[in-house]
């Protein structure tokens, strides 16, 4: 069975006149990622530890501190792949802790081969707002500065020309748990519905076979998508989309995010029915409105932000937890000399129709498809309460 979600923490630096501490520490090496499917779960957890446990004996995860002076363990938080800063390395490292880069190189790139093989992969940044979630997949803008979304297009195009296959993208935002087309004029905006009927597929705006989809049995009738044929192509597709996302003011956020944003690639596979997926997504940002001061209309998009990150967690947790018993069965299986075919253990339910986020993304986080959750963290005191339960 897959790994389900693959889950790693990044750390932000500190935005000029944050007030920061020293009550939380990274441990930034990694698990391995080669044996994707079979690794699902970070190390075990260690509370309650003091300094006299060796920080390297933990694995990758947040250390969260009780007292930073005496280096007092109050939790350690464990994650596949951790990254951060220098300042908060609990450990020196050899190599790159902080970059997007070092993050891509990692942990997404052995994904975009899966997609290049025609598999189903999702990544998606999830963090409270102002924690570097936009700019973990967008990036600054420049092209000195790219985040994961650029990356995985230089990349796919590094690697794809006429012959191999072709590339072609749809973009939507999901506000107040609605999705919408962004890529369509702003005049033209209107609902999209999700639909689990395979006789309605997703339009395209090219010809060719095998016919795109957004996923194998959610399918969005009114969703276009756009062939790309470059990576300027793809940019000035993607700039032009951005500009249709919804945002607005907080007091943590002068232009945040107020909307769920799914960028889908495909890849259609020459001399094959077969197409790969790549759903990159940035999610709005779960709110403590005791900090943005949001105004009624604030709050009532903050109330749909929160109950839809709450059913991806609800749904993240429940594919997890099933991964780890079925790999436990299947380890059973093979201790007693029995068919690992036949192996059924009793699983949980998973509450995909919890949102429209989650059942859109059913196909794509289900089954044998791979994901990737990127947990963003603030480093600031104020941010202390919120980085603790995005963690735990």
């Amino acid at each position: 069975m897959s790994a389900a979600v693959r889950i790693v923490a990044r750390l932000r630096p500190p935005l000029p006149g944050e007030v920061c501490d020293d009550g939380v520490r990274v441990i930034s090496h990694c698990s391995p990622v080669s044996d994707y499917k079979e690794n699902t779960d970070p190390a075990p957890p260690l509370a309650n530890n003091n300094k006299a446990t060796a920080i390297t004996n933990l694995g990758p995860g947040i250390l969260v501190l009780k007292d930073a002076a005496s280096s007092s363990l109050t939790q350690h938080y464990p994650f596949h792949s951790a990254y951060c800063p220098e300042k908060w390395l609990s450990t020196p490292i050899d190599g790159d802790s902080a970059s997007t880069r070092s993050l891509f190189t990692h942990d997404v790139l052995p994904l975009v081969d899966q997609v290049l093989s025609g598999a189903t992969v999702t990544v998606f940044a999830y963090g409270v707002t102002s924690s570097g979630k936009t700019y973990t997949m967008q990036g600054n803008g420049s092209p000195g500065d790219q985040g994961i979304i650029g990356m995985v297009v230089e990349e796919l195009f590094r690697r794809i020309d006429g012959t191999v296959g072709t590339v072609s993208m749809s973009y939507l935002e999901l506000y107040l748990d609605t999705p919408y087309d962004l890529l369509v004029p702003p005049t033209q905006r209107r609902r999209l519905q999700i639909l689990s009927t395979s006789s309605a597929g997703t339009t395209s705006s090219h010809n060719g076979p095998p016919p795109l989809s957004f996923g194998t049995s959610i399918h969005l009738p009114n969703l276009s998508t756009h062939p790309v044929d470059s990576p300027d192509t793809f940019h000035s597709l993607y700039a032009d989309a951005a500009r249709h996302r919804s945002t607005g003011a907080t007091l943590l956020n002068s232009n945040s995010s107020r909307s769920h944003a799914v960028l889908t690639i495909y890849v259609t596979l020459a001399n094959s029915r077969s197409v790969g997926k790549l759903h990159l997504l940035d999610l709005a940002g779960s709110e403590n409105n005791n900090l943005t001061g949001n105004n009624p209309e604030r709050m009532k998009e903050s109330s749909a932000i929160n109950k839809s990150l709450t059913a991806l967690g609800q749904v993240v947790n429940a594919l997890n937890d099933n991964a780890r018993t079925m790999s436990r069965a299947v380890k059973a299986a093979k201790l007693a000399g029995e068919d690992e075919a036949s192996v059924e253990p009793k699983v949980k339910l998973v509450p995909y129709r919890a949102s429209s986020l989650t059942r859109l993304l059913s196909d794509a986080l289900g089954g044998p498809s791979l994901a990737l959750l990127i947990v963003c963290l603030a480093p600031g005191t104020k941010f202390r309460s919120d980085l603790v339960r995005s963690v735990g």
